[in-house]
């Protein structure tokens, strides 16, 4: 059998990253001989410009006597182990093609008394992608679509419709890499809140909106949406007689909450939605047919979208429907300050709360009719 290693990415808070490697030898290791440097690592993709970089190794943990597990950097800042590049002039998120090699630096001392040499080759074996790997794609009308199937038992599911923001658009799944949207989901602590929920993640072709502007650059999108999104509802609910109809959520974020609230305004199927910084302000003949509860979450500092938007839209819709609505002064991951657009990220951390109730439990609790 071949020394072996494997990749472990983990979706964090800010994206799709390698956080581990998982090594696997063909024999019983002395542990103690291991440390971290008996290893190094290096990936090669978009995010190191194709070139070889060195990774840092910052500890190692024995998981058995055949399997080691080396920790590599946690900040959620460092490039080079991320699976996404954006792309600014294209406004789209890449996926990145990662290449892995691992180097012995010295021997490994093995229980049978055998030794590995430094320099053996390692055979590394696809990433293990924790979270994304709930998943199963599958082409529905125009969509790429993600889709989970809830393990828990129960006589009925509810379903939740994830709307991602813009430039996750296409055919590559990156809308489940770029942020926890819909990994937070399928989480087994979310799971149970829900009661065991259906999880649907859709990517558009190229973007929710028709016509909107980043970075100075016009950017366009083929169609409205709307109703092939409802039809892609159709098609599950027909697949999956179990999903409760009373029950149908959406999540959605910047781009992505502005074509939740389309949904909102143009359906009856939906029994609540959560929905961080609009990305653009809706008809108001399309806000006054929104009859289900909304919470509303925005950055007072964001300077991608209008914070604006939200309080537009909260003042709106508090006429006719419940309405929640958090607000963040600032948004930081790890201590530091980064894009003040992702107050979704708090969202997808199940993090608002009001009155002792979080965002992901209140949502849980909406039924139609």
């Amino acid at each position: 059998m071949q020394n072996r290693f494997q990749p472990v990415v983990e979706v964090r808070t800010t994206g799709a990253q390698v956080i581990g490697i998982k090594v696997c030898v063909p024999k019983k290791i002395k542990g103690s001989d291991l440390t971290f440097k008996t290893f190094s690592l290096e990936i090669c993709s978009e995010n190191t410009q194709g070139k070889w970089k060195k990774i840092p190794i910052c500890g190692i943990e024995i998981l058995s006597d055949k399997e080691i597990y080396l920790i590599l950097p946690k900040d959620e800042a460092y490039q080079a182990t991320k699976l996404l590049k954006f792309i600014i002039g294209k406004f789209t998120q890449l996926v990145c093609h990662m290449e892995y090699k691992l180097v012995q630096n010295v021997d490994i001392y093995f229980s049978d008394g055998t030794i590995g040499k430094a320099g053996e080759y390692w055979m590394c074996l696809p990433a293990k992608q924790k979270g994304i790997e709930a998943f199963s794609q599958e082409q529905v009308r125009e969509f790429y679509t993600s889709f989970f199937e809830p393990k828990l038992i129960a006589d009925k599911h509810p379903l939740i419709l994830c709307l991602h923001g813009a430039g996750e658009g296409g055919s590559n799944a990156s809308n489940l890499l770029a942020d926890r949207e819909a990994v937070a989901f399928v989480e087994t602590n979310v799971q149970k809140i829900f009661g065991g929920a259906y999880v649907v993640a859709p990517q558009s072709p190229d973007y929710w909106l028709r016509e909107f502007e980043a970075e100075g650059v016009k950017m366009y999108g083929a169609k409205d949406y709307t109703d092939e999104l409802l039809a892609l509802i159709e098609y599950y609910l027909n697949k999956y007689p179990d999903i409760d109809r009373q029950r149908i959520y959406i999540s959605g974020a910047s781009m992505g909450g502005w074509q939740g609230l389309q949904l909102l305004g143009r359906s009856s199927r939906f029994a609540g939605a959560i929905l961080s910084c609009p990305a653009n302000i809706p008809e108001d003949s399309t806000l006054s047919n929104v009859d289900v509860p909304v919470w509303l979450v925005y950055c007072t500092a964001d300077d991608t979208v209008n914070p604006e938007n939200t309080r537009y839209i909260a003042d709106y819709l508090q006429r006719n429907n419940e309405v929640n609505i958090t607000s963040y002064n600032e948004v930081l991951v790890q201590g530091k300050k980064i894009n003040q657009h992702c107050a979704f990220l708090y969202m997808y951390d199940d993090m608002p709360e009001k009155n002792g109730k979080s965002i992901f439990r209140w949502l849980s609790e909406k039924k139609r009719g």
